[in-house]
């Protein structure tokens, strides 16, 4: 698709509250008040697991900055700027973790970064790499994203191998890019494009990353 048939697309529209996506053993959808005390346990649990990769988990949250969270993320999905979703299993449809597109660009650049983590006790079993290619997917074939991006700490090699499997160029290294757990993070950048996946996708489903 050329970047001047794409068209921006209203988030909001294309994942409302109640969408589904599934993979074989997760699913992901956006959070609703309802889902916020029993993320904020996730999140509490998690806290010191996610401290060397996330600034955000430098401090405990309350429920209401979780409540306040999933407002404002309902917002930037109104105005097509960031979509969040939780990562849930199917099974019991318990919280496993979260997932998000954000620094959306689109006019010339139709390009999101990529976001994601998930329970220390849910880790090392191929879950992410099942909700990462299903948001991608998402991302290519109903979003018409040109370019997905993410940028991953050199010694986060659990995230830097989710990557790898599905595909990912790792571009270059962006020096001190964020400030985290006290200093100053270089962090790798790796993308997807759209032509890309359309080759990979086939695969992906053949080792059961998405649905069929």
């Amino acid at each position: 698709m050329e970047t001047e048939k794409r068209k921006k697309v209203a988030f909001s529209f294309v994942f409302p509250v109640e969408r589904c996506l599934f993979s074989p053993r997760i699913f992901l959808r956006r959070f609703s008040r309802s889902h916020a005390e029993e993320y904020l346990e996730l999140v509490e649990k998690n806290r010191f697991w996610l401290l060397p990769w996330m600034p955000e988990s430098s401090k405990p949250p309350l429920l209401a900055d979780i409540q306040r969270s999933i407002e404002f993320e309902h917002q930037e999905s109104k105005r097509s700027q960031r979509l969040d979703m939780g990562i849930f299993r199917r099974s019991d449809g318990a919280i496993l973790g979260r997932i998000s597109l954000h620094s959306v660009h689109w006019g010339v650049s139709f390009s999101a970064g990529l976001g994601y983590w998930i329970d220390l006790e849910n880790s090392g079993m191929g879950l992410m790499t099942e909700a990462v290619s299903t948001i991608l997917a998402a991302c290519f074939e109903d979003a018409n994203f040109h370019r997905v991006w993410a940028g991953v700490q050199p010694l986060n090699q659990a995230s830097r191998k989710v990557l790898e499997k599905l595909g990912f160029v790792r571009e270059g290294l962006h020096r001190k890019e964020l400030f985290i757990n006290g200093k100053w993070q270089d962090q790798y950048c790796f993308s997807l494009l759209d032509e890309e996946y359309r080759q990979l996708v086939g695969t992906w489903r053949k080792k059961g990353w998405l649905e069929r």
